[in-house]
């Protein structure tokens, strides 16, 4: 579970939009990591390091690529996945694999993401 959240960090941050967007990933981020430590899979000791979590400046980055390469369109998109993603619910025992699977489920909708804004924030994770 520890690496499938590490993914999630990685691609909420390389597909975020601009102004309070980039801080609303991290927010979404923060939440489903929390909501996902009570999936019974989860080793107890195995915590999600915090360097997995964006910082400001690479916060301030990726709204400095979003400002430059991101359409109206592409962070509207942006911001339905994250919304999808907060939506989700708590994982246990009986919906551990339906909450897995949504997770990516929520990140099929950036398939409509521009090249141009993709490639504006692939600079944005390190």
């Amino acid at each position: 579970m520890k690496k499938m959240y590490g993914v999630i960090a990685v691609a909420a941050m390389a597909l975020t939009g601009c102004g309070n967007l980039c801080e609303d990933i991290a927010d979404t981020f923060e939440s489903v990591a929390k909501k996902g430590e009570t999936c019974p899979s989860n080793d107890p000791d195995d915590t999600i390091p915090s360097d997995v979590s964006p910082t400001e400046a690479q916060i301030n980055q990726c709204n400095e690529a979003v400002e430059k390469g991101c359409t109206d369109a592409d962070r509207e998109l942006i911001e339905k996945a994250m919304d999808c993603l907060n939506d989700l619910p708590q994982c246990t025992a009986a919906n551990e694999t339906a909450f897995q699977s949504s997770i990516f489920g929520c990140y099929i909708g950036l398939a409509g993401v521009s090249e141009a804004c993709l490639t504006a924030l692939s600079g944005t994770v390190q």
